[in-house]
């Protein structure tokens, strides 16, 4: 599996002191073991206990890109690790700004966006494990199915993962006042390929738009795209959503 940089901006926004004070930069493209990575040590504990310890290839080509705050194109196919891949950076990235901006006033500060129902529970579940150390970061899931009325009511209390399918995430950018995205530093853009294939293009294009219009100033926002191929469309919803794609 290839994964493809593009661009982006570096720099993070403030680390915790508990991450590793050893120069990172250097060495964490030959790292090959969570453990040996520049992460929160709560994170740490966490993916300890979840069992996870070697990294997959696409593992450890994508996590140190997102760790250096990069966008990333990936092309990996299902079932290699794409989901820990952008799911460990994400979490990490958002400790990284310090527990104190982790709070429900502050909205949705990471969204992730897959084709089917299926697929945002997996997803999900995944985050919230990573998650279960931070209770100020509250994770939902937003698809077809479910209650619009319970939806809002949550996504008025405040989240800060957010995974969704496009048609409901869209709808409620359009609908739902109490959807605050302003401080959204994460945008994730995964099955990309079946995304395109199923005719989501002009909702997704509605969904970066409107990150952008509604980010608050200051708040710059990294994006990566996951696809197991990189077709022409493909390529055309990383251009709209990746800063600086080559």
């Amino acid at each position: 599996p290839a994964t493809l940089p593009l661009g982006g901006r570096s720099g993070k926004e403030g680390t915790e002191d508990r991450t590793s004070g050893r120069d990172e930069r250097l060495s964490t493209f030959s790292r090959t073991r969570f453990d040996e990575l520049p992460l929160d040590v709560y994170l740490k504990k966490q993916l300890e206990k979840l069992g996870l310890g070697a990294m997959t290839p696409v593992q450890r080509a994508a996590i140190p890109t997102l760790l250096d705050g990069r966008d990333l194109l990936v092309r990996s196919p299902t079932g290699s690790g794409k989901t820990l891949a952008y799911a460990v950076p994400c979490v990490q990235k958002l400790v990284s700004l310090g527990l104190s901006q982790l709070t429900r006033k502050a909205g949705t500060l990471a969204l992730v966006v897959l084709p089917t129902r299926e697929l945002v529970v997996q997803t999900h579940e995944t985050l919230a494990a990573l998650c279960r150390p931070y209770p100020q970061l509250v994770t939902s899931a937003l698809m077809g199915g479910e209650r619009r009325k319970a939806e809002k009511a949550r996504l008025r209390k405040g989240v800060g993962v957010l995974v969704g399918t496009p048609g409901r995430l869209a709808d409620h950018l359009a609908s739902t006042v109490s959807f605050v995205i302003a401080q959204c530093r994460l945008l994730i853009l995964d099955e990309a390929d079946l995304l395109m294939q199923m005719g989501f293009a002009p909702t997704l294009t509605s969904i970066v738009e409107a990150l952008g219009a509604a980010a608050a100033p200051g708040v710059t926002r990294q994006s990566a795209l996951l696809s197991a191929t990189l077709s022409q469309s493909v390529h055309t919803l990383a251009s709209l959503s990746l800063h600086e794609p080559g």
